[in-house]
This record gives structure tokens, C-alpha cells and sequence, in this order.
């Protein structure tokens, strides 16, 4: 029975064939029967990732953008040659061993954000080297001077251990 099915197909010319996920596809108008990707399940292109003793080998794989595209785990995002319509798109999601050469498109690298607390301290600065920074003392708030134009009469001693500050 199923012989004379193939007889039957066999003698059927210009038939088109719709494909399906990796099976073959046609790139020559004048296949008998021409093989189209199928595209009622997923966004299906004709393309071309790997040879066979340097035949091009053209199946049907689902179009992506990068391998969050991509339906089947451990599948990956390759950018090949698409013949015919590539609905916008460049690359096929296909398993990494058919990608070849190997153009993977990978998708831009997600930067997790850290959280700081604010504690009120500069950023610049620790909060220990805060506390052992002595505040500055001494200088004449009044004058209109720029303070790189203070002289060391201008600056007190640091406090003795009573908190009193002594002028230099």
C-alpha cells in the first residue's frame, strides 16, 4: 500500500510540500516538490548553517533575534544564510553543533544593581575614616580670603584632652 502512495506522490509534479522544524526546505523553484517551510506552528525560515561534503544543507528552524528566542533548551540563536523570506530576521534557533561556522548571537549581558545604604558618610569615604577625621577647626569663618590664602597663624591647635584649642 504504501508503495503505491509513493508512486502516486511520485507522479504528482509542481506539488509543494509544506516542512516543518529541521526538515528539509528549497531554495530552486524547479524542486519537484518543493519543500516550504511551514509556518501555522512557529516563524519558520529556509537556512542554510551547515554542509555535508560541501553541499549546503537548508532546513527549516524557527527566526530569532537572540537565543531568548529560542523554544528548545540547548538550542542557540545562529546567524546564517536565509533564503527567501527571513521575516526581519538573521539568524535560526538550531542546536550549537549545527551552527557552523559559528555565528551564535547571544543577547546583551544583564548588569544586576547593587544597593547601597545610605549611612550619610561621602561616599568617597569610609565610616572609619570618617570618625578618625578631625573636623577642621580654626579658621576664620568671617573672612572673605580664599582659604588657600591662609596662613598658619590662622589655624588653632587641635583641642587638648579638656576640648580647649590654644591659637599657634
Amino acid at each position: 500500500m504504501s508503495v503505491g502512495v509513493l508512486l502516486l506522490l511520485g507522479s504528482c509534479s509542481g506539488a509543494t510540500l509544506l516542512s516543518g522544524e529541521g526538515v528539509a526546505c528549497s531554495t530552486d523553484s524547479n524542486d519537484d516538490p518543493y519543500r516550504k517551510c511551514d509556518r501555522a506552528e512557529a516563524d519558520y525560515v529556509c537556512i542554510n548553517s551547515y554542509k555535508i561534503q560541501q553541499t549546503p544543507v537548508w532546513v527549516c528552524r524557527a527566526a530569532c533575534t537572540d537565543v531568548r528566542d529560542c523554544r528548545t533548551q540547548g538550542d542557540v540563536c545562529c546567524e546564517a544564510p536565509i533564503h527567501g523570506n527571513n521575516l526581519g530576521k538573521k539568524a535560526a534557533c538550531l542546536p550549537a553543533t549545527d551552527c557552523d561556522p559559528p555565528s551564535i548571537i547571544v543577547p546583551p549581558p544583564i548588569v544586576p544593581v547593587t544597593m547601597v545604604p545610605d549611612t550619610g558618610v561621602d561616599a568617597r569615604m569610609s565610616i572609619r575614616d570618617a570618625a578618625a577625621t578631625p573636623p577642621l577647626t580654626g579658621l576664620d569663618s568671617g573672612s572673605t580670603d580664599d582659604a588657600a590664602e591662609a596662613s598658619d597663624s590662622d589655624v588653632d591647635a587641635p583641642p587638648d584632652a579638656n576640648g580647649n584649642v590654644a591659637p599657634i
